[in-house]
């Protein structure tokens, strides 16, 4: 769905204290019956048309949003709902009336009486049916023609007030039965040019700032502070222990993301390499690692690699003996003997002496085979 910036209409009232001038009307009227009537052309009822849903792009055109409570026309032109959908104070009675006797049926028109009510807000600054309560503003709209009047110390203009009339009105003589034709030869719209009015000049641009400016919307504080949304949990100190992985990186189309493929030892030396790399171009952030757990690492691998040294040198002479002490007794006594054990265990240490080795060169190296 795009961003628009401009704001919407119940933004715009606010900032021209709840009533807009008649011409300025005029035009986001006009617009909003196109917006309307191209919906129904789809053969959908909007069911929400109201103020808060009538965006603004940066150009100060409307955009009508909100498509949450649409229902797909029926064959017959109608629907069938006995939830009341909307908001309360541009509700229609008819949707009000299929909610009670649960089968009831309604048609376009719904959306035509919401618009009704939007112009009586921007004319007069405020619906024609509020009250304090639910039930006294339903019962005021099913009432509607005896609650339904205009305010006198509000100058507006006779057409105006009878394309009201038309809209606020029992669903069987509301205006829009014809489409837009309706609204096309109605008296309030003289001088509208329909085909041109989406790329003429609107009569309020919106101040913004960039495409993402959201500046024009109203964000109530108390809803910020109540929202239940949580901020993220801080990441924990970075132990000494993370050091060997500074840099390590994972993306569903790295190599690294199907070992099976690549041969263990490939692996092992790229991980290594780039181990030793970030580890150089991390160097920034060694300061703010918690130094007691670093200084601790240290000496425990100063520790193994002092114990390895140790018993590197107790296999080397092991082996010494075992090659040696065994062949001089060969060579002295000249008689055949079964070496093939200590063969074996030869073979054993000599391998364990070059795994000390490499361990002794580097321990982080084995740690990353052994992972």
């Amino acid at each position: 769905m795009d961003y628009y910036c401009g704001g919407d209409l119940l933004t715009l009232l606010s900032k021209f204290e709840d009533r807009l001038p008649e011409d300025m009307a005029k035009f986001y009227i006009s617009e909003m019956v196109l917006a309307i009537d191209s919906i129904h052309n789809l053969r959908y009822v909007h069911r929400d048309i109201k103020p808060d849903n009538v965006l603004l792009d940066a150009d100060g055109h409307i955009r009508l949003a909100d498509f949450g409570s649409c229902l797909r026309l029926c064959a017959d032109g109608t629907v069938q709902s006995n939830v009341a959908v909307g908001t309360p104070d541009y509700i229609s009675p008819e949707i009000l009336r299929a909610m009670e006797d649960g089968q009831g049926r309604y048609g376009p028109e719904c959306d035509w009486w919401s618009l009704g009510v939007c112009m009586y807000e921007m004319l007069y600054g405020e619906t024609p049916f509020y009250a304090e309560s639910l039930v006294e503003t339903y019962g005021k709209i099913m009432n509607h023609k005896n609650c339904f009047d205009f305010p006198s110390d509000v100058e507006v203009t006779d057409s105006a007030k009878d394309l009201m009339k038309r809209l606020i009105c029992s669903a069987e003589v509301r205006l829009g039965q014809n489409g837009i034709e309706d609204f096309k030869s109605h008296p309030w719209f003289i001088g509208v040019i329909w085909e041109s009015i989406t790329s003429q000049q609107a009569p309020y641009i919106p101040e913004v700032s960039s495409p993402t400016d959201t500046s024009n919307f109203d964000v109530d504080d108390n809803d910020i502070r109540q929202s239940d949304a949580q901020p993220p949990p801080h990441n924990p100190i970075f132990s000494g222990l993370h050091l060997p992985f500074v840099g390590f990186t994972f993306t569903q189309g790295s190599c690294l993301s199907d070992l099976g493929k690549i041969p263990r030892k490939v692996s092992i030396e790229n991980n290594y390499s780039s181990s030793r790399d970030s580890t150089t171009t991390g160097s920034d952030q060694i300061d703010s690692l918690s130094r007691n757990a670093y200084e601790r690492r240290i000496c425990r691998l100063e520790d193994e690699k002092k114990e390895l040294a140790r018993r590197l040198g107790d296999s080397n002479r092991a082996l010494q003996n075992m090659a040696h002490g065994p062949l001089n007794d060969k060579k002295q006594s000249s008689e055949p003997t079964n070496n093939a054990n200590d063969s074996a265990e030869i073979g054993k240490l000599e391998e364990e002496i070059k795994k000390l080795s490499r361990k002794n060169e580097d321990p982080f190296l084995i740690e990353l085979e052994a992972s």
